[in-house]
């Protein structure tokens, strides 16, 4: 029984609850093997529909591949729109990833992606950089965080933290007895990151109180309390 609309064309109506079970078939296929995982006959097979529907809907394997990375772009747009319009600044990437994680199949494929490379991977990523960005800016302009002396490496180490959660959740899952994407790790992880991220690890006494300026960098000496180093040459007072 067809789900979707009759085209106006007078088409066949498209069945969208087969579609998206093809859809999600793929990506965790390709999640889990790549794209050399994928046939149109495995996906029938395990996404329970006829070749000929997945041809209907796609049109062959190349079209098929093509319409799952195109789903993905947007998805993955859609899903940081919020953070980008948050006037706040308060919505994170995480809550990107637990709008993704909701799709069968999604994270799966944007790990294998990501950590493939290619010209989906460098676009993926500078979408999920420009909204850590945009994040941090009105943050900062809200007071909530502290004025970043490089703000494009905080983004950047600010997306490693999420991003490498989510990319090795296979891994951190085993450790924290629970999955991360979902209730009680969820909590656990949100919570823990909160903790990281407003209180820090590191003893004040060691790394000093102040914060490096614009064009400063820090060193750490442990025992020795922080030692900062100007850009600019200073000259000697003697």
């Amino acid at each position: 029984m067809h789900t979707g609309p009759t085209g106006s064309d007078g088409e066949p109506p498209v069945d969208l609850t087969a579609a998206a079970r093809i859809r999600s078939t793929v990506m965790r296929l390709i999640g889990a093997g790549g794209e050399g995982a994928v046939t149109v006959r495995r996906v029938a097979t395990e996404a329970g529909v006829s070749p000929s529907l997945v041809i209907y809907h796609f049109g062959s394997k190349a079209g098929l591949l093509a319409e799952v990375e195109t789903h993905v772009a947007r998805r993955v747009a859609e899903a940081l729109a919020p953070v980008a319009e948050d006037s706040s600044g308060l919505l994170s990437i995480r809550d990107a990833w637990m709008e993704l994680a909701a799709e069968p199949g999604l994270v799966p494929y944007l790990r294998r992606t990501l950590t493939a490379g290619g010209e989906l991977a460098v676009s993926l990523y500078d979408s999920l950089m420009a909204a850590a960005l945009i994040g941090l800016e009105r943050l900062e302009d809200a007071g909530v965080v502290s004025p970043a002396p490089d703000r494009s490496m905080r983004a950047v180490l600010l997306l490693a933290l999420d991003l490498g959660m989510v990319l090795l959740a296979d891994h951190a899952e085993r450790h924290v007895g629970a999955p991360l994407l979902a209730g009680e790790g969820l909590r656990r992880w949100a919570d823990a990151e909160m903790d990281l991220l407003a209180r820090g690890i590191l003893d004040p006494a060691l790394v000093g109180e102040e914060r490096p300026t614009e064009g400063q960098s820090t060193r750490e000496h442990p025992g020795h309390g922080t030692r900062r180093h100007s850009d600019q040459t200073q000259e000697d007072p003697r």
